[in-house]
Formats: C-alpha cells, sequence, structure tokens
C-alpha cells in the first residue's frame, strides 16, 4: 500500500484557513494539545474563525498543525480507518457547517532514513540544544510501510509531518479532496 503526506494544497483553489481554536468564553486553550498525538481532555467548548475566506473545503488546515474537518467526514474517517483518531467539536465562526478537530493520536517512528533528505539539530547548534538529533528539516521525506503496521493516518514521530494511506486518501477523494495536497512518500 502507498502512503501520502498530507497537508495543506492551495494551488488555484483558495481554500479556506481557520485560525488556532479557542474556548468559546474566551479563555487560553493549549493551542498545542492538537498536534502532540495525546488524548485532549478539555471539555470546554471551542471556537474557531475563517482567517482566509476562499473557497469552502470539507479539509482545512489551520494554525499550529490543527487539521479541521467537516464533522460528516470526520465521523467517516474515524469509522473506517485503523487509526486512533479524536473527534473534538469546534465551532467556526461565519459558516453554518459543522466541523471538528481531528486529533491524531498515532505518532509512529518510520521515517525510512536511507531515502530521505534531511537534517539534524547538530551539537553545535547553541539555539536549541535540546534538538540535538532531532529533525531540523525535510528536503524529501520517505516512510518504511512496515513500520506503519496498517495505520492509515497518523503523525510522523519526531516531525510534523501528517501521513495518510491509499486507503484513507481514497475516502477524501471521494468525499471532497479540495484543499489537500498529497505527495508521494513510499
Amino acid at each position: 500500500m502507498d502512503y501520502f503526506d498530507f497537508s495543506f494544497g492551495p494551488g488555484e483553489l483558495n481554500p479556506w484557513f481557520f485560525d488556532a481554536p479557542t474556548s468559546k468564553d474566551g479563555s487560553h486553550v493549549n493551542i498545542w494539545a492538537f498536534s502532540a498525538g495525546k488524548p485532549y481532555s478539555d471539555e470546554r467548548e471551542l471556537v474557531s474563525k475563517i482567517v482566509s475566506s476562499g473557497t469552502k473545503t470539507s479539509v482545512v488546515f489551520g494554525n499550529y498543525g490543527t487539521i479541521f474537518a467537516e464533522e460528516k467526514l470526520g465521523n467517516l474517517l474515524a469509522e473506517k480507518l485503523k487509526s486512533r483518531i479524536q473527534l473534538i467539536p469546534v465551532e467556526v465562526t461565519g459558516t453554518d457547517m459543522k466541523f471538528v478537530i481531528l486529533n491524531l493520536l498515532d505518532e509512529i517512528e518510520c521515517v525510512d532514513e536511507g531515502n530521505s533528505e534531511f537534517t539534524k539539530y547538530e551539537p553545535s547548534n547553541q539555539m536549541r540544544p535540546d534538538k540535538i538529533g532531532h529533525y531540523r528539516s525535510f528536503y524529501k521525506l520517505m516512510i518504511d510501510p512496515a513500520k506503519v503496521q496498517g495505520a492509515d493516518l497518523f503523525k510522523v514521530k519526531g516531525w510534523v509531518a501528517v501521513v495518510i494511506s491509499e486507503f484513507a486518501k481514497e475516502i477524501i477523494e471521494k468525499y471532497d479532496p479540495r484543499g489537500c495536497a498529497f505527495l508521494k512518500v513510499t
């Protein structure tokens, strides 16, 4: 099975872009929690807003790695995929469409370093000594499908990439692929 880097793909479409979610009462929300690969337990109602009001899309990539999906699509992905996905309801002002945040709980160590092109933080880096040995950037990301163990939608451990299986990609393409980019990584 093939796998793809799943990301924002504007092209000529100029798709929506949502702001980081906040609580409905205006209090602070840990925005990094939606990309940490851990269950989100805050029970406050969340809101977001449209930052770029281009073409309406069913998948919207937001600030800080947050992935929003139309509620119906989110439910379909959670039901059909072999991945742990927490659906977090979020009200998006400026639209009557219902959205959820896709909190991906699977974080898999699967980088094929032999076929990828990347840099890591070096010991000489005084700005981020906490990151020494971690990935700094990728010019070409390739994964080892044998390490994925059948997961369909997951975060790459140690990097910001979200990877999607061919099966999951087909579900999104049948539903509404506008605003998404799929770059083969196998």
